[in-house]
């Protein structure tokens, strides 16, 4: 099986290969999607990406929770609940699905289902995607270039202009022109970073930008899938 997948026929199918990242750190508990008539666990990693994984089926993307009925005097029966769904809009190619523990407690759901394309075409090597989950606009500056201005759900593409392995300086700030974040990043070669980006209240009111980057070293994206 390759990771290269084709798009499935049909206006209501996909065909993706997709990777799951634990927003929580651990908040996940065992999960399982649905791979044919089988479903297949998902083995979560702790601060990185799972392994690939090749999904066909809907476009409506669910998890599973596995529910084992041990009522006594009845044999012991195993049943899969949907515990969390998204829509994947893409058909074919490679998807980043981020999960997290569900916030609302009316939600029917335990999960709540992020997704993001994922190719090398829109996230390449020696590159740095940003993700904005913050509330207002920011402005994004690397080394000397013009700030860019990064919008609530953006996603921006940044390659340093850099041919080895090196460091890059990188700042935030709000709209007020007010610093937010400064810092240096690495970049490498064969590394892309993608970046996740959240606002909240720091001592005294203060807005404070949260960072979270998620290091992937790609050598090869079409090495085969153990069956």
């Amino acid at each position: 099986m390759n990771l290269e997948v084709s798009a499935q026929d049909g206006t209501n199918q996909v065909r993706v290969v997709f990777t799951c990242y634990d927003w929580a750190k651990r908040g996940v508990e065992e999960v399982y999607y649905r791979n044919g008539d089988q479903y297949e666990l998902i083995e979560m990693r702790n601060l990185s990406r799972t392994k690939p994984y090749v999904y066909s089926g809907p476009k409506r993307f669910q998890l599973f929770k596995k529910v084992v009925s041990l009522e006594p005097g009845v044999s012991e029966e195993v049943q899969y609940q949907v515990c969390g769904e998204t829509v994947i809009q893409q058909n074919g190619g490679r998807v980043l699905v981020v999960i997290s523990p569900e916030p609302d407690n009316s939600s029917v759901f335990d999960y709540r289902i992020y997704t993001l394309e994922d190719s090398l075409d829109e996230f390449p090597r020696n590159s740095f995607r940003l993700v904005s989950f913050a509330n207002e606009t920011l402005y994004f500056q690397i080394e000397d270039k013009k700030p860019q201005k990064i919008e609530p759900g953006q996603r921006l593409t940044i390659k340093p202009d850099l041919d080895k392995a090196g460091f890059v300086s990188v700042v935030f700030r709000d709209a007020a022109g007010d610093l937010l974040y400064s810092k240096k990043w690495y970049s490498e070669p064969e590394v892309r970073d993608l970046v996740f980006l959240r606002n909240y209240d720091g001592r005294r009111g203060k807005g404070r930008l949260g960072v979270r980057i998620i290091t992937e070293v790609v050598k090869d994206l079409r090495t085969p899938l153990a069956e």
